[in-house]
């Protein structure tokens, strides 16, 4: 799959999840993208969840026990997978997030082509409270 967007999400044990932002992601007014997770040897259960989903833009990567990705592995192994999609761009997200915009993507893809020096972009995120928790100055915050 060739999509100019590829975004990445690692999971363990969070499908639920990580299942609400993909079809968030599904409601984007910018569509040319696709979904890769990078799965944390989840549970059974939970890694179940997943493997039902049967679309050509949601690609999952699951090892299993007793694989565990380092800290300094995890990453590098999702960004390796997007670039092997020949995607232009690549978008991380994490399973705590949540996506309240419908052109959230056409943003990040606009920006990044309008600003060529970028190599990667984040919105600004609130929480449900309205208290930004992820953009300029802030350090990651849990919702």
């Amino acid at each position: 799959m060739n999509n100019i967007l590829s975004v990445l999400i690692l999971n363990r044990n969070n499908s639920d999840d990580l299942i609400n932002i993909y079809n968030d992601l599904k409601k984007q007014t910018f569509q040319d993208f696709h979904l890769i997770v990078i799965d944390d040897n989840s549970d059974k259960s939970e890694l179940e969840k997943l493997l039902k989903i049967k679309e050509d833009r949601f690609m999952l990567y699951s090892y299993p026990s007793p694989w565990k990705f380092g800290n300094d592995n995890k990453w590098d192994m999702g960004l390796k997978k997007a670039k092997s999609t020949g995607s232009k761009y690549t978008y991380t997200l994490q399973t705590d997030m949540k996506i309240n915009s419908k052109n959230l993507l056409q943003k990040l893809v606009s920006f990044m082509e309008d600003n060529g020096n970028y190599g990667a972009a984040s919105p600004t995120i609130y929480n449900g409270d309205g208290i930004m928790t992820w953009g300029p100055g802030i350090e990651k915050v849990r919702m």
